[in-house]
Protein backbone atom coordinates (compact mmCIF):
# COMPACT_ATOMS: atom_id res chain seq x y z
CA UNK A 1 0.00 0.00 0.00
CA UNK A 2 1.07 3.63 1.13
CA UNK A 3 4.41 4.29 2.84
CA UNK A 4 5.51 7.58 3.78
CA UNK A 5 8.02 8.73 6.16
CA UNK A 6 7.04 9.88 9.61
CA UNK A 7 9.19 12.76 9.93
CA UNK A 8 8.95 15.87 11.89
CA UNK A 9 11.45 18.74 11.29
CA UNK A 10 13.99 19.05 13.67
CA UNK A 11 13.68 22.17 15.69
CA UNK A 12 17.59 22.58 14.53
CA UNK A 13 19.80 25.33 13.44
CA UNK A 14 18.03 25.27 9.87
CA UNK A 15 19.73 27.09 7.38
CA UNK A 16 22.52 28.12 9.96
CA UNK A 17 25.38 26.32 9.95
CA UNK A 18 27.46 25.75 12.94
CA UNK A 19 30.83 26.65 13.81
CA UNK A 20 33.66 24.32 13.68
CA UNK A 21 33.48 21.81 16.67
CA UNK A 22 30.12 22.70 17.44
CA UNK A 23 27.64 19.33 17.79
CA UNK A 24 23.53 19.28 18.22
CA UNK A 25 21.78 15.77 19.19
CA UNK A 26 18.42 15.25 19.33
CA UNK A 27 16.89 11.78 20.50
CA UNK A 28 12.71 11.56 19.49
CA UNK A 29 9.71 9.79 19.40
CA UNK A 30 7.28 10.44 16.59
CA UNK A 31 4.15 8.74 15.80
CA UNK A 32 2.37 9.40 12.51
CA UNK A 33 -1.51 8.14 11.43
CA UNK A 34 -3.37 8.34 8.35
CA UNK A 35 -6.40 7.03 7.06
CA UNK A 36 -7.76 9.05 4.31
CA UNK A 37 -6.30 9.72 1.40
CA UNK A 38 -5.95 12.25 -1.26
CA UNK A 39 -6.90 11.52 -4.63
CA UNK A 40 -5.32 12.43 -7.95
CA UNK A 41 -7.77 15.61 -8.05
CA UNK A 42 -6.97 16.46 -4.40
CA UNK A 43 -10.36 14.77 -3.03
CA UNK A 44 -9.65 13.37 0.17
CA UNK A 45 -11.24 10.04 0.78
CA UNK A 46 -11.50 6.91 3.18
CA UNK A 47 -8.34 4.68 2.22
CA UNK A 48 -11.32 1.72 2.06
CA UNK A 49 -12.84 3.60 -1.08
CA UNK A 50 -13.30 2.13 -3.77
CA UNK A 51 -11.23 4.17 -5.49
CA UNK A 52 -8.71 3.00 -3.71
CA UNK A 53 -9.26 -0.59 -3.34
CA UNK A 54 -11.86 -1.37 -6.25
CA UNK A 55 -13.67 -4.56 -6.11
CA UNK A 56 -11.94 -5.45 -2.33
CA UNK A 57 -13.54 -1.99 -0.84
CA UNK A 58 -16.78 -3.60 0.27
CA UNK A 59 -15.16 -6.08 1.89
CA UNK A 60 -14.00 -3.00 4.57
CA UNK A 61 -15.67 -0.33 6.18
CA UNK A 62 -12.23 1.59 7.24
CA UNK A 63 -8.14 0.75 6.67
CA UNK A 64 -5.33 3.19 8.82
CA UNK A 65 -1.57 3.23 8.83
CA UNK A 66 0.23 4.23 11.06
CA UNK A 67 4.31 4.70 11.99
CA UNK A 68 6.22 5.07 15.13
CA UNK A 69 9.70 6.09 15.02
CA UNK A 70 12.61 5.97 17.52
CA UNK A 71 14.98 8.69 15.63
CA UNK A 72 18.31 9.95 16.42
CA UNK A 73 19.76 13.07 14.51
CA UNK A 74 22.81 14.92 14.42
CA UNK A 75 24.93 17.98 13.65
CA UNK A 76 28.26 18.90 13.43
CA UNK A 77 30.07 21.86 12.69
CA UNK A 78 33.34 21.16 10.81
CA UNK A 79 34.97 24.86 9.91
CA UNK A 80 35.01 27.06 7.24
CA UNK A 81 31.17 27.12 6.71
CA UNK A 82 30.60 23.32 6.37
CA UNK A 83 28.26 21.08 8.82
CA UNK A 84 28.21 17.31 8.73
CA UNK A 85 24.71 15.97 9.85
CA UNK A 86 22.95 12.25 10.05
CA UNK A 87 19.34 11.00 11.17
CA UNK A 88 18.20 7.34 11.29
CA UNK A 89 14.99 6.26 12.52
CA UNK A 90 14.47 2.87 14.66
CA UNK A 91 10.64 1.92 13.21
CA UNK A 92 7.21 0.21 14.00
CA UNK A 93 4.89 0.31 10.72
CA UNK A 94 1.13 -0.65 11.36
CA UNK A 95 -1.71 -1.53 8.67
CA UNK A 96 -4.96 -2.42 10.21
CA UNK A 97 -8.34 -3.21 8.08
CA UNK A 98 -11.44 -3.15 9.72
CA UNK A 99 -13.97 -6.00 7.67
CA UNK A 100 -17.62 -4.85 7.32
CA UNK A 101 -18.39 -7.86 8.66
CA UNK A 102 -18.24 -9.31 11.93
CA UNK A 103 -14.31 -10.48 11.34
CA UNK A 104 -11.85 -9.28 13.69
CA UNK A 105 -9.83 -6.76 12.74
CA UNK A 106 -6.41 -7.47 10.45
CA UNK A 107 -3.50 -5.99 11.63
CA UNK A 108 -0.26 -6.06 10.02
CA UNK A 109 3.39 -4.63 11.15
CA UNK A 110 6.91 -4.35 10.58
CA UNK A 111 9.61 -3.53 12.50
CA UNK A 112 13.11 -2.26 12.10
CA UNK A 113 15.24 0.57 11.28
CA UNK A 114 14.35 3.14 8.43
CA UNK A 115 16.50 5.15 6.09
CA UNK A 116 19.74 6.15 6.27
CA UNK A 117 20.34 9.98 5.85
CA UNK A 118 23.45 12.18 5.77
CA UNK A 119 24.01 15.00 4.76
CA UNK A 120 26.55 17.67 4.19
CA UNK A 121 25.89 21.81 4.46
CA UNK A 122 28.13 24.93 3.47
CA UNK A 123 26.76 28.37 4.52
CA UNK A 124 27.68 31.48 5.64
CA UNK A 125 26.48 33.91 8.23
CA UNK A 126 26.84 38.05 8.17
CA UNK A 127 25.12 40.12 10.83
CA UNK A 128 21.60 38.50 11.36
CA UNK A 129 21.63 36.83 7.63
CA UNK A 130 22.00 33.27 6.87
CA UNK A 131 22.54 31.46 3.83
CA UNK A 132 23.60 27.71 3.08
CA UNK A 133 22.84 24.89 0.44
CA UNK A 134 23.64 21.05 0.53
CA UNK A 135 23.75 17.95 -0.06
CA UNK A 136 21.79 14.91 1.61
CA UNK A 137 21.73 11.16 0.56
CA UNK A 138 19.25 8.79 1.93
CA UNK A 139 19.67 4.97 1.10
CA UNK A 140 17.67 1.75 3.19
CA UNK A 141 18.53 0.06 5.91
CA UNK A 142 16.13 -2.81 5.31
CA UNK A 143 15.44 -5.19 2.62
CA UNK A 144 14.65 -2.72 -0.38
CA UNK A 145 13.85 -5.67 -2.61
CA UNK A 146 10.47 -5.81 -4.93
CA UNK A 147 9.50 -8.52 -3.70
CA UNK A 148 9.51 -7.45 -0.03
CA UNK A 149 8.81 -3.88 -0.87
CA UNK A 150 5.20 -5.16 -2.32
CA UNK A 151 4.59 -7.24 0.41
CA UNK A 152 4.16 -10.42 -1.36
CA UNK A 153 1.80 -9.37 -4.08
CA UNK A 154 -0.28 -11.56 -5.70
CA UNK A 155 -0.91 -13.77 -1.76
CA UNK A 156 -4.41 -14.03 -1.53
CA UNK A 157 -4.15 -14.38 2.18
CA UNK A 158 -3.66 -11.18 3.97
CA UNK A 159 -2.77 -12.28 7.40
CA UNK A 160 0.76 -12.93 6.57
CA UNK A 161 1.85 -9.68 5.19
CA UNK A 162 4.92 -7.53 6.72
CA UNK A 163 4.55 -3.85 6.25
CA UNK A 164 7.62 -2.30 4.75
CA UNK A 165 9.72 0.01 6.58
CA UNK A 166 10.37 2.87 3.92
CA UNK A 167 9.91 3.24 0.13
CA UNK A 168 12.80 1.06 -0.67
CA UNK A 169 15.29 4.43 -2.42
CA UNK A 170 18.18 5.43 -2.80
CA UNK A 171 17.41 9.10 -3.20
CA UNK A 172 19.94 12.33 -3.54
CA UNK A 173 18.32 15.60 -2.46
CA UNK A 174 20.17 19.59 -2.98
CA UNK A 175 18.80 21.88 -0.91
CA UNK A 176 19.35 25.97 -0.74
CA UNK A 177 17.70 28.69 1.77
CA UNK A 178 18.53 31.68 3.65
CA UNK A 179 17.00 32.76 7.04
CA UNK A 180 17.14 36.41 9.01
CA UNK A 181 17.26 36.80 12.89
CA UNK A 182 15.42 39.63 14.24
CA UNK A 183 14.37 40.75 17.81
CA UNK A 184 13.46 37.57 19.20
CA UNK A 185 12.68 35.74 15.97
CA UNK A 186 13.53 34.43 12.92
CA UNK A 187 12.52 33.35 9.79
CA UNK A 188 13.82 31.27 7.38
CA UNK A 189 13.11 29.56 3.71
CA UNK A 190 14.33 26.41 1.94
CA UNK A 191 13.88 24.51 -1.60
CA UNK A 192 15.52 21.66 -3.08
CA UNK A 193 15.37 18.95 -5.68
CA UNK A 194 15.39 15.40 -5.25
CA UNK A 195 16.37 12.56 -7.28
CA UNK A 196 15.50 8.66 -6.37
CA UNK A 197 16.24 5.66 -8.25
CA UNK A 198 13.37 3.84 -8.73
CA UNK A 199 10.37 4.52 -10.72
CA UNK A 200 12.98 7.64 -11.22
CA UNK A 201 11.61 10.73 -10.76
CA UNK A 202 12.23 14.14 -9.28
CA UNK A 203 10.57 15.59 -6.27
CA UNK A 204 10.78 19.31 -5.56
CA UNK A 205 10.47 19.82 -1.67
CA UNK A 206 10.59 23.08 0.23
CA UNK A 207 9.61 24.76 3.44
CA UNK A 208 9.16 27.99 5.16
CA UNK A 209 9.29 28.57 8.67
CA UNK A 210 8.55 31.84 11.56
CA UNK A 211 9.75 31.87 14.96
CA UNK A 212 10.16 33.67 18.16
CA UNK A 213 11.89 33.11 21.47
CA UNK A 214 9.84 35.98 23.90
CA UNK A 215 12.22 34.60 27.18
CA UNK A 216 15.86 33.04 26.77
CA UNK A 217 14.46 29.27 27.92
CA UNK A 218 11.16 29.45 25.57
CA UNK A 219 10.89 29.09 22.08
CA UNK A 220 8.09 28.02 19.47
CA UNK A 221 7.68 28.00 15.61
CA UNK A 222 5.29 27.35 12.85
CA UNK A 223 5.89 26.52 9.33
CA UNK A 224 4.87 25.00 6.15
CA UNK A 225 6.40 21.92 4.50
CA UNK A 226 5.59 21.23 0.90
CA UNK A 227 6.86 18.69 -2.19
CA UNK A 228 5.74 18.36 -5.60
CA UNK A 229 6.56 15.54 -8.02
CA UNK A 230 7.91 15.59 -11.40
CA UNK A 231 6.97 12.39 -12.21
CA UNK A 232 5.81 10.63 -15.49
CA UNK A 233 2.25 10.25 -13.74
CA UNK A 234 1.70 7.06 -14.76
CA UNK A 235 0.97 6.00 -11.08
CA UNK A 236 -3.01 5.07 -11.14
CA UNK A 237 -5.05 5.91 -8.07
CA UNK A 238 -6.64 2.31 -8.12
CA UNK A 239 -4.31 -0.68 -7.04
CA UNK A 240 -2.62 -2.29 -9.67
CA UNK A 241 -3.18 -6.02 -9.16
CA UNK A 242 -6.32 -7.76 -7.57
CA UNK A 243 -5.18 -8.22 -4.19
CA UNK A 244 -5.03 -4.48 -3.53
CA UNK A 245 -0.91 -3.86 -3.30
CA UNK A 246 0.37 -1.66 -5.55
CA UNK A 247 4.12 0.08 -5.68
CA UNK A 248 5.15 2.30 -3.03
CA UNK A 249 6.47 4.47 -5.38
CA UNK A 250 3.78 6.58 -6.60
CA UNK A 251 4.43 9.34 -9.13
CA UNK A 252 3.03 12.69 -9.46
CA UNK A 253 2.24 12.74 -5.81
CA UNK A 254 1.77 16.79 -4.05
CA UNK A 255 1.70 17.51 -0.67
CA UNK A 256 1.45 20.54 1.65
CA UNK A 257 1.70 20.39 5.66
CA UNK A 258 1.34 22.69 8.18
CA UNK A 259 3.31 22.62 11.25
CA UNK A 260 3.95 23.76 14.87
CA UNK A 261 6.60 23.17 17.60
CA UNK A 262 7.94 24.79 20.53
CA UNK A 263 10.75 23.87 23.05
CA UNK A 264 11.98 24.36 26.42
CA UNK A 265 15.79 24.91 27.80
CA UNK A 266 15.63 22.81 31.19
CA UNK A 267 19.23 23.02 31.18
CA UNK A 268 22.48 24.89 29.40
CA UNK A 269 22.13 23.30 26.22
CA UNK A 270 19.62 20.75 26.76
CA UNK A 271 15.80 21.12 25.45
CA UNK A 272 12.90 19.35 25.58
CA UNK A 273 10.58 20.39 22.37
CA UNK A 274 7.23 18.93 21.19
CA UNK A 275 6.14 19.04 17.42
CA UNK A 276 3.05 18.44 15.45
CA UNK A 277 2.22 18.53 11.30
CA UNK A 278 -1.18 17.69 9.52
CA UNK A 279 -1.00 17.36 5.63
CA UNK A 280 -3.86 19.74 4.69
CA UNK A 281 -3.69 19.61 0.68
CA UNK A 282 -2.39 16.63 -1.75
CA UNK A 283 -2.38 14.60 -4.66
CA UNK A 284 -1.98 10.63 -4.22
CA UNK A 285 -0.63 11.67 -0.38
CA UNK A 286 -2.12 10.37 2.77
CA UNK A 287 -3.95 12.64 5.23
CA UNK A 288 -1.29 12.70 7.54
CA UNK A 289 -1.29 13.70 11.48
CA UNK A 290 2.58 13.58 13.14
CA UNK A 291 3.31 14.16 16.70
CA UNK A 292 6.81 14.10 18.03
CA UNK A 293 8.42 14.84 21.41
CA UNK A 294 12.46 15.12 21.81
CA UNK A 295 15.72 16.04 23.52
CA UNK A 296 18.09 17.80 22.37
CA UNK A 297 21.55 18.39 23.38
CA UNK A 298 24.15 21.17 22.17
CA UNK A 299 27.67 20.93 23.23
CA UNK A 300 31.25 22.13 22.03
CA UNK A 301 33.35 19.60 21.24
CA UNK A 302 36.25 21.84 20.02
CA UNK A 303 39.74 20.57 21.44
CA UNK A 304 42.25 23.16 23.00
CA UNK A 305 41.58 26.53 25.52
Amino acid sequence: MWLWAAVVGEASAGVWVRDAGDAYVQAGLSHAWADRMYLAGGRAVPQANPALLGQLAPLFDRAAFSTTDLSAYGELGLGHGLELSAAVPLRYAERRWSFASDWPDLRNHGVGLGDLAVGLRLGKVAGGWAGSGGLVARAPLYDNSPEALRVEAGNSDLADDRVPLGQGTYELEATAGGGRGFGKGWALVEAGLRARNRHFSLVVPGRVQVGVKPVAPVAAWVGADWAVSLGNGEAPDVFRDRWGKGPLVVDDQRSLAVSLGGSVEVAEGISVLATGARTVAGSRYPVLTTLGLGVSVVRSVRRGP
